[in-house]
C-alpha cells in the first residue's frame, strides 16, 4: 500500500495539473460572473464581439446544434425534464470556455448575466411603456426588431451588417438578420416572482414545483422578446441559441438554480447523500428517468473528431449531480455576483442571508453606505466551515488503497493531457439541417 504522504504529494501534482489546465492563461482561478447592467461599455463589448466572433469561426453553431438535438433529437427534451437546469450550466461553461480561446483578451473571460428583474423593475414603473427604453435594448445587445423589416434588429452593433444568422430567413433576405418582436400580450417577470421560486413561496420546496415555476417564467421571457414565431427568441418556433441575450439570460436561471439550492442548504449535503433529501433538492420530474446519475448528452460539443480539442464531457459523464455545485470547491470555480437581485430584496436578504455560502458568492457592487443595513456586511456571509467538496473528489481519501490510486492517477492525467493539448486548427463546422421546434420552454 502507498504510504499516505506519497499518496497526498501524488494527488496534489494531480490537482495542481488539473488547476493549470482548467485556468488556461487566466491568473485568476475564480470566473464571477456579473450582472450584464453593472458592466462597462467595454466590458460589454467584450462580449458582444467575441459571441460575433465565434459564429464567424464556426463554434457558435456547435452549440446551436448541441442544444437543438438535446430539445428535439434526444430520447429526452432537456426543457421538459429534471437535467434542464443542469445541462443548461455545462453549455454555459463550455461556451466561456469558448470566449477564453479567443486570445489573450478573452484568457480570464466570464459571461455575465441578464437580472431580468432589473429591467422588469424599469418596465412596472413606466408610464407609457416603450420596448425601445427597456434598460438591455439601450446596452450593446441590440433593441427590438421592425416589424416592417423582417423583425430584424436594425441597430448597431447587432444590424444584419454588423451580425447575420443562418435561420430563420424571410424570403426577401439577402443575409438572414437577427429578428425580435415584443407584443403587448407577453410578460417580463418581476423581482418577486423569482424571489418566491427560489426561497419565499414554501409551496415550491419541492424541486418539480420549483421546476415547473421556472419554467413557466422561462418561457414568458423567451415571449417577451420574441412574441411571434418567425423570431429567434421564440420559445417554439425559434433558434434562441443564435441570439445573444439567450447565453445571458440562461447565465441568470443558473443564478437563481444555485440560490435556491443555497437558501435550502442542500449546499450543505455530500452530494453522494443527495437522494436522501428528495424530492426537495431534486427529483426526477413528471416521470421521466433523468435522475442524478443521468449522463447528459451534449453531442457535438464532446466530438474530437476532424482534430478538435477535447472538452471535460469528452472523458467525463456529465450529470445532474456533477453539475449540482460549481462554484469554486469545483473544478469550474464560478462565482456569481449578487448583483441588485440580493442586494435590492430585502425580504429575501431578511429570509436566506443566514444560509449563503460565501464561497458560492462575491457581493463587490454593494454600496458602503448600504453596509451596516445589510445581512451580508461586508459584501460576505460568515464562512461555512462545513461545506462539502463533490464526491468526484474522494479519492484522494487516506482511505483508499494504493493500487486503486496509481489507477485513478493514470487515468485522470491521461485525461488531463488530452483536455490541455494545445489545439492546431479548428475545424469548420458545416450547418446541417437541424430540427425547427425549440421546445415549450
Amino acid at each position: 500500500m502507498v504510504s499516505n504522504p506519497l499518496r497526498h504529494i501524488v494527488s496534489g501534482i494531480a490537482f495542481l495539473s488539473l488547476w493549470r489546465c482548467s485556468q488556461s492563461a487566466c491568473s485568476t482561478p475564480t470566473r464571477t460572473r456579473r450582472p450584464w447592467h453593472s458592466l462597462s461599455d467595454y466590458e460589454q463589448m467584450l462580449f458582444v464581439n467575441g459571441f460575433q466572433e465565434i459564429h464567424r469561426n464556426s463554434v457558435l453553431i456547435s452549440f446551436l446544434m448541441a442544444h437543438e438535438k438535446a430539445t428535439e433529437s434526444d430520447a429526452f427534451n432537456i426543457h421538459t425534464t429534471s437535467e434542464n437546469f443542469y445541462w443548461h450550466s455545462y453549455w454555459l461553461y463550455e461556451l466561456e470556455n469558448s470566449f477564453r480561446d479567443l486570445g489573450e483578451e478573452y484568457e480570464c473571460f466570464t459571461l455575465p448575466y441578464w437580472d431580468v428583474t432589473h429591467d422588469a423593475g424599469v418596465w412596472a414603473e413606466m408610464e407609457d411603456q416603450n420596448i425601445a427604453d427597456l434598460p438591455i435594448y439601450n446596452s450593446n445587445l441590440g433593441g427590438d426588431g421592425d416589424a416592417e423589416h423582417d423583425n430584424c434588429v436594425t441597430d448597431h452593433p447587432w444590424a444584419d451588417d454588423d451580425y447575420f444568422t443562418e435561420f430563420l430567413c424571410a424570403d426577401d433576405e439577402d443575409s438572414c438578420c437577427l429578428k425580435r418582436l415584443h407584443l403587448d400580450n407577453s410578460t417580463l417577470e418581476p423581482r418577486s416572482a423569482f424571489s418566491n421560486a427560489v426561497f419565499l413561496n414554501k409551496s415550491l420546496e419541492d424541486y418539480q414545483a420549483f421546476f415547473d415555476d421556472m419554467n413557466t417564467m422561462h418561457g414568458h421571457i423567451h415571449q417577451f422578446i420574441g412574441t411571434v414565431a418567425n423570431t429567434h427568441f421564440h420559445p417554439e418556433g425559434g433558434k434562441p441559441a443564435v441570439d445573444p441575450l439567450f447565453p445571458v439570460f440562461h447565465a441568470f436561471i443558473d443564478y437563481i438554480r444555485l440560490m435556491r439550492t443555497d437558501c435550502w442548504d442542500f449546499d450543505l449535503v455530500p452530494v453522494e447523500d443527495l437522494e436522501k433529501h428528495e424530492p426537495y433538492a431534486f427529483t426526477a420530474v413528471h416521470g421521466h428517468n433523468t435522475t442524478l446519475d443521468y449522463k447528459m448528452d451534449f453531442s457535438i460539443l464532446c466530438d474530437e473528431t476532424g482534430g478538435k480539442s477535447p472538452r471535460l464531457c469528452s472523458y467525463t459523464d456529465i450529470t445532474p449531480r456533477f453539475m449540482f455545485d460549481v462554484s469554486p470547491n469545483r473544478v469550474f470555480k464560478i462565482v456569481y455576483e449578487l448583483g441588485d437581485f440580493w442586494n435590492e430584496n430585502a425580504e429575501l436578504k431578511a429570509a436566506c442571508a443566514d444560509n449563503l455560502n460565501s464561497s458560492w458568492w462575491s457581493n463587490a457592487m454593494i454600496n458602503e453606505e448600504d453596509t451596516e443595513s445589510n445581512p451580508w456586511t461586508d459584501g460576505y456571509a460568515q464562512f461555512v466551515s462545513d461545506r462539502v467538496v463533490e464526491s468526484a473528489n474522494h479519492w484522494t481519501s487516506t482511505t483508499m488503497m494504493g493500487p486503486v490510486v496509481f489507477m485513478v492517477l493514470g487515468i485522470v492525467l491521461v485525461a488531463l493531457w488530452r483536455h490541455c493539448a494545445v489545439r492546431t486548427e479548428k475545424e469548420k463546422l458545416a450547418v446541417v439541417n437541424v430540427a425547427d421546434s425549440y421546445g415549450t420552454l
